[in-house]
């Protein structure tokens, strides 16, 4: 995929995640909710292995365990969920460093929906996006 169509599927991602569409938009905090509750053991095993991520102890969803530690920040595991909910699989640490370079270099700091709506447009338009 060459530079103009990478940043064409950019420029459309972004403007679907913000309702720039038409009045079309992509619930990304919805999405990012239902893909966790789909399967949440499998969610937070795949996220273990994000690139970013520390550790996530699985036994955080097992019911009637006790409540464990999940190390890592909310930022990994929402980026690491979104991949696999996109993408299938996790993204380059290249890729992911520019994400979250992206997100902190806005004008105005993200509110955390903003920042789950700018991960969406980020994944959707990756090359290997399903």
């Amino acid at each position: 995929m060459n530079t103009a169509a990478l940043l064409d599927r950019l420029n459309f991602s972004l403007a679907l995640t913000r309702g720039g569409l038409g009045g079309m938009s992509v619930d990304s905090p919805r999405l990012l909710a239902l893909e966790m509750m789909a399967e949440p053991q499998q969610t937070l095993a795949q996220n273990a292995a994000h690139p970013a991520a520390h550790a996530v102890n699985a036994t955080a969803v097992v019911p009637g365990a006790p409540a464990a530690p999940m190390p890592g920040s909310g930022e990994d595991v929402v980026l690491g969920v979104m991949e696999q909910a996109l993408l299938g699989n996790s993204i380059s640490p290249h890729t992911d460093e520019f994400l979250r370079t992206q997100a902190a270099a806005q004008a105005q700091p993200l509110s955390p929906t903003d920042r789950i709506s700018l991960f969406t447009a980020f994944c959707s338009a990756h090359p290997n996006s399903r």
